[in-house]
C-alpha cells in the first residue's frame, strides 16, 4: 500500500511514521508546497481579506458571508467570461 502525503509537520513525527512501518505502508511525500504556484491561493486571499472586514463570531456567520461573497463574485466572473 502506498500513501501520498503532503509535507505537514505531523506526517514526519516518529510515532506516525512508525505506525506506517508497522502496517507495511509506504509513504511518498509530495514536493514542497509553493503557494505562489497555486492559483486558488490568490482567490483565498481575496476572500480572507473580505471576511476580515466583518466581525465574525459564529461558524454560521462565516459560512453565510463566504457564500454571499462567492455568489456575488462568481456571477460577475461568469458574466464577464461570456
Amino acid at each position: 500500500v502506498y500513501i501520498l502525503m503532503d509535507n505537514a509537520g505531523i506526517h514526519y513525527l516518529r510515532e506516525i511514521r512508525s505506525k506506517y512501518l508497522d502496517h507495511r505502508v509506504n509513504v511518498i511525500y509530495n514536493v514542497p508546497y509553493c503557494c505562489y504556484l497555486n492559483p486558488i491561493e490568490y482567490c483565498f486571499s481575496i476572500l480572507k481579506k473580505y471576511l476580515k472586514k466583518h466581525k465574525i463570531m459564529t461558524q454560521e456567520k462565516l459560512i453565510e458571508l463566504s457564500l454571499d461573497y462567492l455568489e456575488d463574485n462568481l456571477k460577475d466572473d461568469i458574466n464577464s467570461a461570456m
